[in-house]
């Protein structure tokens, strides 16, 4: 492999078009990490300075241009090219080498690597993993972590997932800091991310920095793309389901630009509009779903940047049976977000976010001359920032955030022609929460860095709230009634946080962590899925915050084939975990206070991660594999026994793999997984002409095997780069993974005879696609 710099270049042509060209140089160092300050000095003798994302333009005329980029502790990068179209250059800076009489001190990319990467961190660029494997023409950055080791999926097509053992609510998921509650599209099939809007995607599921908090199990952060400021760009997309544009648009000519991006699908029009008004489709069916992402980026000098973002998902579904049932279902997140990035100096730098926001969801169903309907909202606020300093051995985080949300966990109606009422009242539970950090990296000697860490976390459920004193037989018999903003509950938890890596040599690292998390709003879902019946809740007096403890222990390891692999153990014990009562109803409760439907357990994990991983050359690939247990106890279950957790999987195989050919990439994708838990009757009885059932354990019953291949192709035409166009193929060999299961039950209850029998549902046999991409 060459040392000294590796130059990656993508050419975007521009069909002719335009007469200039932009030349754009991002800078990195060999950690991948961008470089701020760096100079680019053109041969005209034109200096250029890299912004905090390690990036600098050149419009120019130019056939050819050469140039040199330096900074302070790496080896200068000189070297000329042939401009021919729009060009983005990626330069990795070699740190340089130092030589003092017989000493000798050489930077080394794969041991820097190794010595500061962390215990369950993964990082990848949108643009730079070309490899990620299409799902129906798409590279969604969600079904890609859930290929990752320790991260298990739920069902066929659902983007929620389970990490080491947390459930889905346990999971943070933030574009731009903006924090999401529902992040999927067509019931989870998609995500609600534009992969052209995306730049880079990190995801942490332990050796948490003490900034980092509010989930137990994960943390999965999403920045958008900074708009290109010198020239105008395009982007559009046509596939089976759904298309999509994303513009960059320069405002001012470097200083600020335009980002917007935008995807709907049309099934809803071709059902509504293409087909006969008879048809069963046009009068079943009708699907939509949208998102828009908006993002105004301004350079205000080379030490600040500004960003103002706007994000909005939509999901509306109507489903009408052949006789009198209809269902739907819709969701929407609408967000705004602004970004200020600073630079003191080239040891302290910073950002302050401020972020505001709701989300509504809604599940209808009729039934004759009845109709239910059941709504949730959330609306947030939330500001914070975050300094990074950097004094001697020590690189230390000082952050701070406060959030703000008031929730309306459901209201359900039900009318009929007859009559109209409510089963809960119409109720906000305002909520605050404030966290404050202190992180220090520490760099003891060559081959030993530790991280500690203290976050501290508060959150207060404030009024107008009535507490009902309730009997066992919920029946109220007193009241205390909050005033506006008075204090109804507060809880205040240390959350200590301890990393070590230790470099055994240059190729290989030891690594552990100690986190403990603390997360107060809460998922409680009815079933395996996440569904809109599923209601966020905060904390209160009823429902204490979810506490996790969890330690990893890793060893890593380079080698000089580019092949990376890590094995990882850990072990999780979590507290206060949370479960509707049996026979609980979502959006009703027998009692007046919202937090009575609950009962509350622990739970713990431990398993042992396997990963290799070659991401450079022709042939790119990744395996991963997970053996793992997941258990909880609640003292009204089975008398407090403990039992599978409904997401514990011990067996998860993910393999990824892409083949570089020309003008071709073809790209795979298999998974395979322990079944969903299940609770079902195991005997039924006719008793008095009624068919009563008798149930196993909780989650004592396991579904089959689910595995899954999908493979995809890539074409782009020769002499046009600017077009691609995707072939893909979902579930390859028609897999019927069952997506949940029940009983059939026929024959006469009168005369004693039953046949019962398990039926399997499946979502999604096999499904090939083709899309259509265009850039200019």
């Amino acid at each position: 492999m060459i040392r000294g710099v590796l130059l990656v270049i993508f050419l975007a042509l521009t069909g002719g078009s335009f007469a200039q060209s932009v030349v754009t140089w991002q800078v990195k160092d060999n950690d991948r990490v961008p470089v701020l300050g760096a100079t680019v000095l053109l041969e005209s003798g034109e200096v250029l300075i890299t912004d905090i994302d390690g990036k600098v333009r050149k419009t120019t005329a130019a056939s050819e241009i050469g140039f040199q980029i330096s900074f302070v502790g790496f080896k200068p990068v000189q070297n000329a090219f042939e401009i021919d179209g729009d060009t983005t250059l990626v330069i990795l800076l070699e740190p340089d080498e130092v030589v003092m009489d017989a000493v000798e001190i050489r930077g080394n990319q794969p041991r820097q690597q190794l010595q500061e990467s962390g215990t369950g961190y993964i990082t990848f660029s949108m643009e730079g993993e070309s490899g990620l494997p299409y799902l129906l023409g798409e590279q969604d950055p969600l079904k890609f972590i859930q290929s990752q080791s320790g991260v298990a999926s739920g069902t066929d097509g659902n983007n929620g997932y389970y990490v080491r053992g947390g459930g889905i609510d346990q999971n943070a998921i933030e574009l731009d800091h903006i924090e999401l509650y529902n992040t999927n599209h067509l019931f989870g099939f998609f995500s609600t991310f534009n992969p052209k809007a995306i730049d880079q995607v990190s995801f942490m599921k332990s050796g948490f920095p003490a900034s980092i908090g509010g989930r137990l199990s994960s943390m999965m952060r999403i920045e958008t793309i900074n708009p290109d400021v010198n020239a105008f760009h395009g982007h559009v997309k046509v596939g089976v389901l759904a298309g999509g544009v994303s513009l960059e648009v320069p405002v001012i000519k470097q200083k600020s630009s335009l980002l917007v991006a935008a995807r709907r699908s049309y099934l809803d029009l071709i059902t509504q509009n293409l087909m006969d008004d008879e048809s069963e489709m046009s009068r079943r069916t009708d699907y939509r779903f949208s998102d828009l992402i908006v993002k105004y980026n301004h350079r205000i000098n080379p030490h600040h940047t500004i960003s103002l973002v706007g994000f909005m998902g939509t999901d509306d579904y109507l489903f009408r049976s052949e006789r009198t049932f209809e269902n739907h279902i819709y969701w929407k997140t609408l967000n705004g977000a602004v970004n200020w990035k600073w630079m003191a100096n080239a040891n302290l730098d910073g950002e302050v976010y401020a972020t505001v926001g709701h989300y509504e969801q809604r599940y209808g169903a009729g039934l004759s001359i009845y109709q239910i309907d059941l709504d949730s909202y959330i609306a947030n606020a939330r500001a914070g920032a975050n300094a990074f300093l950097t004094k001697g051995a020590h690189q230390l985080t000082f952050g701070g955030e406060y959030s703000y949300r008031s929730f309306r966990p459901s209201q359900v109606h039900i009318e009929s022609t007859q009559e109209e009422f409510n089963l809960s009242e119409v109720s906000w539970l305002p909520t605050a929460e404030l966290a404050l950090s202190v992180d220090d990296e520490i760099t003891l000697t060559e081959q030993l860095r530790i991280g500690l860490g203290l976050r501290l976390s508060s959150f207060v459920h404030l009024g107008p709230f009535t507490r009902y004193e309730t009997t066992e037989n919920l029946v109220s018999v007193d009241s205390t009634h909050f005033s506006h903003g008075e204090w109804v509950q507060y809880y205040v938890n240390p959350e200590p946080r301890v990393r070590v890596n230790y470099l055994m040599n240059q190729n290989s690292a030891l690594k552990a962590s100690y986190d403990r998390n603390v997360q107060y709003i809460h998922l409680s879902p009815l079933g395996s899925v996440s569904l809109p019946t599923d209601i966020w809740i905060p904390s209160s007096q009823g429902i204490r915050p979810q506490k996790a403890h969890q330690v990893a222990l890793g060893y890593y390891s380079l080698l000089p084939s580019q092949i990376k692999y890590s094995v990882e153990g850990y072990y999780k014990l979590l507290q206060n975990q949370i479960e509707y009562r049996n026979g609980a109803i979502a959006g009703y409760s027998g009692s007046k206070n919202f937090d009575d439907d609950f009962i509350f357990g622990k739970g713990k994990s431990y398993g042992i991660e396997f990963s290799v991983t070659r991401d450079v050359g022709q042939v790119e690939y990744q395996a991963s594999y997970t053996l793992s247990k997941t258990e909880r106890s609640f003292k009204e279950v089975q008398g407090g026994e403990t039992f599978r957790a409904k997401y514990d999987r011990t067996h998860d195989l993910n393999l990824i793999g892409t083949y570089h050919l020309g003008n071709w990439s073809f790209s795979g994708l298999f998974k395979l997984s322990s079944g969903n838990n299940l609770t079902v009757p195991v005997a039924k009885y006719v008793i008095n002409e009624s068919i009563v059932s008798e149930y196993s354990d909780r989650n004592a019953f396991r579904l089959p095997m689910y595995h899954r291949l999908d493979i995809a192709a890539s074409w782009h035409p020769r002499g046009n780069e600017q077009v691609i166009w995707v072939f893909s193929v979902y579930n390859v060999y028609n897999r019927r993974n069952p997506y949940f299961m029940y009983f059939n039950v026929k024959g006469d209850v009168a005369a004693y005879e039953l046949d019962i029998s398990l039926k399997e549902v499946a979502l999604f046999p096999v499904l090939p696609s083709l899309s259509f991409e265009y850039s200019f």
